[in-house]
């Protein structure tokens, strides 16, 4: 089949920007033939990187507006989303070519505008997560499930010294290192930096050799806390460190957050919901256990590590509810990671968990048979044929 995906560019090094790399790889590994709509990351022109043509974004900040004329130019069998569904028409799936969408679901229930995109035009959902997969269900939506990966020939134990790794952070080779990899978006923050910064303030009196680094933008430029302010008003701001802005916006080789999660004794992630969660799995890759909020797609993916219960339920600008995670909880579960520092079992659970989200298996054991169902289904007569889809396309 030719495919297009639309994301972020693949160069791009944020969460969809690295899935959109790995999925397309993963595609042409499989025998099709496919191209790249870049809402955000590219602009002006269209070029080509590692072999695939990667097109511009539009005018509208989703890139609804030129999707489809991409998808067109590109001669299309269909056309996969990576974004969220609620910045999407519900005419999409309506403009000439099959629209496949991969849905990221962090709440509860489902929102209706998610939902209303899908229902509408949608050929195929294919949910990232099983708790994403239930909650379409429940809502009357059947969907696929397909869970990203990463790439384990970078995300692995980094060989240097746990306590080289840390100094390289800025931190003493002997400290207790807490690490955060989360952007710093809008206000009450999903990530949950007020609570970490609240339960860190009471650990680090605990706990003197307590550190932590928080891989975020601590100015408030994503209409997010300013989280320098926000550390010296929980007591905080002579233990805390966060990354170099530069290479936040610059962009932060892989192989660098290899050795920055691997300088971590945990990496602590109790969001109020997660679509999916992509440093929760690569922490562990490098044999970090980790502490995730037992709600929405966290379950799924902890494995060497520790559950927070949820506090209460927390509305949401999507007008449903995630799940704000509990103080006390969190506490607990560092208490726990540092009684438990260094323990070869949950390393090696970490390890076991990640594993199984190797792109490489992701591609054979979900890609493949899932596009196979979906060229039949394009092949068949019901739907004209891919064929008749391409002519229709040609036409509008």
């Amino acid at each position: 089949m030719r495919i297009l995906i639309h994301s972020n560019a693949p160069w791009a090094l944020t969460g969809y920007g690295i899935q959109c790399a790995l999925i397309a790889k993963s595609l042409r590994n499989l025998g099709h033939d496919v191209a790249i709509s870049a809402f955000y990351g590219l602009a002006g022109n269209v070029i080509e990187w590692e072999g695939f043509t990667v097109y511009p974004c539009g005018l509208h900040e989703f890139g609804d507006d030129i999707v489809d004329s991409h998808a067109k130019h590109w001669r299309a069998d269909c056309f996969i989303t990576l974004q969220d569904t609620w910045t999407l028409p519900l005419d999409l799936g309506h403009r000439g070519i099959p629209w496949v969408a991969l849905v990221p679901v962090d709440s509860d229930p489902l929102a209706q505008s998610v939902a209303a995109p899908l229902r509408a035009s949608c050929f195929q959902v294919v949910a990232y997560s099983k708790f994403g997969r239930d909650k379409l269900s429940e809502a009357g939506i059947q969907a696929d499930y397909i869970p990203h990966g990463i790439d384990m020939t970078i995300y692995y134990p980094d060989p240097t010294p746990k306590g080289e790794l840390k100094e390289r952070l800025g931190f003493p080779s002997d400290s207790f290192l807490v690490g955060m990899v989360a952007a710093n978006k809008g206000w009450p923050s999903r990530k949950s930096f007020e609570e970490c910064f609240t339960v860190f303030a009471q650990f680090a009196e605990e706990y003197p050799d307590a550190q932590f680094y928080a891989h975020s933008m601590a100015p408030p430029v994503y209409k997010g806390p300013d989280l320098n302010d926000l550390g010296a008003a929980y007591g905080i701001s002579d233990r805390l460190r966060f990354a170099n802005p530069y290479f936040l916006l610059a962009g932060l080789d892989a192989g660098e957050m290899r050795k920055n999660y691997s300088a971590f004794d945990v990496l602590l992630n109790p969001s109020y919901g997660e679509g999916f969660g992509i440093p929760i799995v690569e922490a562990q890759a490098c044999g970090v256990p980790v502490i995730v909020t037992d709600y929405s797609s966290m379950p799924e993916l902890c494995g060497g590590g520790w559950l927070v219960q949820p506090a209460r339920k927390h509305w949401t600008p999507l007008n449903n509810f995630n799940m704000e995670p509990s103080i006390p909880g969190i506490l607990e579960a560092l208490r726990e990671a540092y009684r438990h520092r260094g323990n070869e079992k949950i390393r090696a659970d970490a390890l076991h968990l990640a594993q199984r989200y190797d792109q490489r298996i992701i591609e054979t054991e979900f890609w493949k048979p899932f596009l196979e169902r979906l060229e039949d289904r394009l092949m068949g007569p019901a739907k004209g044929g891919i064929a008749a889809a391409r002519e229709q396309a040609r036409t509008t």
